[in-house]
């Protein structure tokens, strides 16, 4: 991970003393008829808020950066039915805003009728990019995440569900197995967005301390629906390697794992954990039990007719480098290329234990979909369908 300027994140992660919470709230208001949702235009948020309609009788307000109401929810529309998800659009509403801004960008009328209506909120909106720095994501990341812990106080307490990542481990201060309830060390933390996400997580512990209650959910590396394969991250790390292995026909032959997590399990687990009152304090590693090989996984592909050939990490990377040279500056091989360089992909991380997330969900019928040849084949279907990667020739 390339090192970036020294930042005091404890000096960071301080919550305005002004926000505090008057009431005595020890539910997360699971009756909620009115509900805030942030990042709905992202690949989590869709299926949140695909899940969150079917899965209680909410209706959804949705933070969307737009021109007006009418081009958000165009834009809504149009990002949940690329993931073949069909809704109850009358039980949506647009709220025009951005995170990064003052009140949401919203007037202080504005700002204040919609705290009269929201009565519980999913914080799922975060600006992700693992190339930008700490100063560029703050305001999304950060000030956002302050703004939202602000809102949550203002005429009613409004428990707040916050979406995280289990990247605010990544750092050399952890090694070995993580519990739900290891507290990160963000002083080795490298990378502007797991270290914005780590300040987040804090904002939201020194408001749960004040009395709001709050749930964090930190999420893995997600990949597409178990059934039906839609993937609306085609940027993530794992989609463009797995690109670049089909595209020059080989694969590193590395000894390592990964954790990949169907969306729909992280989704339907965060709304169904969401309604549990005992889940008040609580932080939830909603990931996949279960680790697959990465040589597994290649196992997987030659099962499904993929002839990679395997090549050690230099020579692959090199490979990588050589298509990169002969590619346009935008293309995947050159993205590739940098992100390998600052990320630990390939490399040693930590181990989650999951056992608390799955023993609540278990009960409620809810278990993890393996990573198997069926889930390879959807996840490669849908992709070859979209045109992400090629078709395999017979």
């Amino acid at each position: 991970m390339q090192v970036l300027p020294s930042i005091d994140l404890l000096a960071e992660a301080q919550l305005d003393e002004q926000i505090q919470y008057s009431q005595d709230v020890q539910t997360l208001n699971t009756s909620a008829t009115a509900v805030l949702l942030t990042g709905a235009t992202g690949f989590l948020g869709a299926y949140l808020l695909h899940d969150l309609l079917r899965m209680t009788h909410v209706t959804v307000y949705c933070l969307v950066r737009c021109a007006d109401n009418a081009t958000g929810l165009q834009r809504l529309q149009a990002h949940l039915q690329t993931l073949d998800l069909a809704i109850d659009w009358q039980r949506v509403v647009i709220v025009k805003g951005d995170l990064a801004l003052p009140l949401f960008g919203l007037s202080a009328e504005d700002y204040q009728q919609l705290a009269d209506k929201i009565q519980l909120i999913y914080h799922n909106g975060a600006q992700v990019n693992a190339l930008r720095p700490y100063s560029a994501l703050k305001p999304t990341n950060v000030l956002g995440t302050q703004t939202i812990l602000q809102f949550a106080s203002l005429l009613r307490v409004k428990p707040v569900q916050f979406v995280s990542t289990v990247a605010v481990f990544f750092s050399p201060a952890h090694r070995g197995q993580l519990l739900e309830t290891t507290e990160p060390d963000g002083q080795q933390l490298q990378g502007g967005y797991r270290q914005s996400k780590w300040v987040a997580e804090r904002l939201v512990q020194q408001a749960q301390a004040r009395g709001l209650p709050t749930v964090i959910y930190r999420a893995g590396r997600l990949v597409g629906h178990s059934q039906t394969g839609a993937h609306g991250n085609l940027n993530d790390l794992f989609c463009l390697v797995l690109k670049a292995c089909l595209l020059l026909g080989s694969y590193p032959n590395v000894d390592t794992y990964l954790n990949l997590t169907p969306i729909d399990y992280v989704s339907q687990g965060l709304v169904q954990l969401s309604q549990q009152n005992t889940s008040i304090g609580q932080t939830f590693h909603i990931l996949n039990p279960n680790n697959i090989s990465w040589l597994e996984m290649m196992g997987l592909l030659a099962d499904l007719g993929y002839c990679l050939k395997p090549l050690t990490y230099a020579d692959w990377l090199q490979a990588v480098a050589e298509e990169a040279a002969q590619s346009p500056k935008e293309s995947i091989f050159n993205l590739l290329r940098f992100l390998l360089r600052n990320s630990a992909f390939f490399t040693d991380t930590p181990l989650f234990n999951v056992t608390q997330t799955t023993a609540q969900l278990a009960p409620l019928g809810l278990t993890c979909p393996p990573i198997n040849a069926e889930r390879m084949r959807i996840y490669l279907h849908y992709l070859q369908k979209i045109g992400f990667i090629p078709a395999l020739v017979s």
